[in-house]
């Protein structure tokens, strides 16, 4: 199993790099301004993700106490049922907000063993290839999922396990806003974040770290 970072670059980046320096890191990539331009690191792979069975596209706080068996069951989807294009898993509903609406939706439930549904990019698995999902202009949730089915396959999720959303754990009952959702919203109002500007920047640097795999050797695993 290979780990790709994709970070967004700020003030703690240093002590995030500095976490994974020691660790097995297939790649590290630091993007001044992501929103939807993780898509040009996916169109610069290709070639990488064709190498692998399954590739999975996470943030990084989603937590399973097994995971093995959250990817056992996303894989077995995906397996057999060939009419699936992406198999993500389900959220728990365990620190939902009370006051959210529409944050993931139900979808349809019928005799298959995966429940078919529009879902964000999180836990998000498909087979290497199924690389044709990456011919999009931008990274976001909306044109992958539309892509998906223009290439007529199914974005689904699990029935039987689901991750815990960490970040949820920072927005308060009351008032319904955590400092967190007031921060994101700040940033919002002041246009730091556009998607439709940064989608035109596609620029990112390669972190190295002295026991990397990439460092260790100038090409990749198949």
């Amino acid at each position: 199993m290979d780990f790709v970072i994709l970070e967004d670059e700020s003030e703690n980046s240093p002590e995030i790099q500095k976490y994974f320096s020691d660790k097995n890191i297939l790649k590290y990539c630091l993007f001044k301004n992501s929103g939807g331009n993780y898509i040009s690191f996916f169109k610069d792979e290709i070639d990488l993700l064709k190498s692998y069975d399954y590739i999975t596209i996470s943030d990084c706080d989603l937590y399973h106490e097994n995971q093995k068996e959250v990817f056992n069951e996303i894989t077995s989807i995906l397996d057999k049922h060939p009419e699936v294009g992406v198999c993500n898993a389900s959220l728990s509903h365990e620190n939902l907000p009370s006051w959210s609406r529409g944050w993931e939706m139900k979808g349809r439930v019928g005799a298959q063993d995966y429940i078919e549904a529009p879902t964000g990019i999180w836990f998000s698995t498909f087979k290497g290839d199924f690389t044709e999902i990456f011919n999009v202009d931008c990274w976001w949730d909306y044109k992958i999922v539309i892509k998906c089915k223009d290439l007529r396959k199914k974005w689904v999720r699990t029935r039987n396990n689901s991750v815990y959303h960490l970040t949820w754990d920072l927005y308060s009952e009351n008032p319904p806003y955590s400092d967190y959702q007031k921060v994101k919203e700040d940033r919002a109002k002041r246009h730091i974040i556009h998607h439709h500007d940064v989608c035109r920047d596609h620029k990112y640097e390669l972190i190295e770290f002295s026991n990397s795999s990439t460092s260790k050797s100038n090409g990749f695993p198949r």
